[in-house]
């Protein structure tokens, strides 16, 4: 597989460096694949665009300020940005009252070695401790007794995506998180929610087309360059899916997944219940390539081998790690809504795993019709 596969020229100047005014003013670019068809619209006219028996799925991790900033005794800044905790689930470790380790990625840390510590005080005499755990961990300590998420919420900053190249400003804290976010964990928005009002969503209810929420949130790596070897390798998130998921997985609905983390996670329940018919229990934790161990099952198959293991009213907590890229072939949603992505990237791979090389085109079109690129540009609606 060759890297110029997901390569293309994107202007600086097609970077949407700000949101829009309004989310839903967005331009929405529609193809159906069925029909070959291309149209142009705004991303208010979704429920004009949708119609029973469509539903979508949306992921409702909400992002936190995961970036830090700490000086060194010679004054040299410190960038640290927070990637997962070492040991507990999202939902723990914000809760944590000190002592808190995570995964992280430091920028300007040569010379920090494993055991020092820097300190980052407030005029109000709070303060917060980071020592070098090694490479890439840190334990963060504060004399306060707010938890760690409340510590983050003074010290730290949005995580917006480098190809910005801007500060967070006040109005990222609410325009970087889409407005049915609730789950914290992302250290990056899931992007293709961003452009959803709450307006919209009740359209669409009227209209009988449903969403439905599912939880992955997102590491700092899904901005990363894929390799030049094109490893068959991809970092690991942590996954939620409730049991009115499954219930409407369950029904005959045309499922529409609002962003590519949405679908890498329906994708992941998809091969869960491959490894389930494998083993009598399987962790659910899904490798980058699970269609490499184990045989794929018709869909209802490994849907209903889920229902034989776990209980319907059992919510699924899990780890996924799945990469999605041609020729994988999409099993569990029938359409995507997400952004325009960056050249060389999983995402983009994703992109083309579930459209095909018609992806190329289609972003070519995108760009002479001069639509807005990355997590604050506009949207695209693929229909399979």
């Amino acid at each position: 597989m060759r890297m110029s596969m997901y390569d293309y020229h994107l202007p600086v100047s097609r970077i949407a460096r700000y949101p829009k005014r309004l989310r839903a003013s967005s331009r929405l670019l529609l193809y159906d694949h069925a029909q070959d068809a291309l149209s142009h619209h705004r991303f208010a006219a979704l429920a004009d665009v949708l119609a029973p028996p469509q539903a979508l799925f949306l992921n409702d991790s909400a992002v936190v300020p995961a970036r830090l900033y700490f000086r060194r005794p010679s004054g040299k800044k410190v960038e640290v940005l927070l990637l997962g905790p070492v040991a507990d689930n999202w939902k723990a470790a914000l809760k944590h009252g000190s002592g808190s380790d995570w995964r992280v990625c430091i920028g300007g840390g040569q010379g920090w070695k494993t055991g020092d510590r820097l300190i980052h005080a407030r005029p109000d005499d709070i303060r917060l401790t980071a020592e070098r755990l090694g490479k890439d961990q840190l334990r963060f300590d504060w004399a306060t007794q707010a938890t760690f998420l409340e510590v983050l919420q003074q010290f730290a900053h949005v995580p917006l995506p480098p190809y910005l190249k801007r500060a967070d400003e006040p109005k990222d804290r609410l325009r970087y998180q889409t407005i049915y976010a609730r789950a914290k964990g992302s250290v990056a928005a899931p992007t293709a929610g961003l452009h959803f009002t709450q307006k919209l969503l009740n359209q669409l209810n009227t209209k009988g087309v449903p969403h439905y929420r599912l939880t992955l949130h997102v590491s700092g790596a899904t901005f990363l360059p894929l390799s030049n070897t094109h490893s068959a390798t991809l970092h690991s998130e942590e996954i939620v899916i409730g049991t009115s998921v499954r219930r409407a997985l369950a029904g005959a609905i045309k499922p529409i997944a609002v962003g590519t983390t949405t679908l890498r996670t329906l994708e992941s329940l998809y091969w869960y219940g491959c490894l389930l018919a494998q083993k009598a229990t399987h962790p659910f934790c899904i490798p980058s390539t699970p269609f490499d161990q184990v045989p794929a099952l018709p869909l209802k198959e490994a849907l209903a081998e889920i229902d034989r293991k776990h209980p319907s009213n059992q919510a699924l907590c899990g780890r996924t790690a799945l990469y999605l890229r041609p020729p994988y072939q999409v099993r569990l949603t029938r359409g995507l809504i997400t952004n325009f992505h960056q050249p060389n990237t999983s995402l983009l791979a994703l992109v083309a795993a579930f459209i095909g090389p018609k992806w190329r085109p289609l972003y070519e079109e995108a760009l002479q019709h001069k639509y807005r690129f990355l997590s604050y540009g506009d949207a695209c609606l693929f229909l399979r």
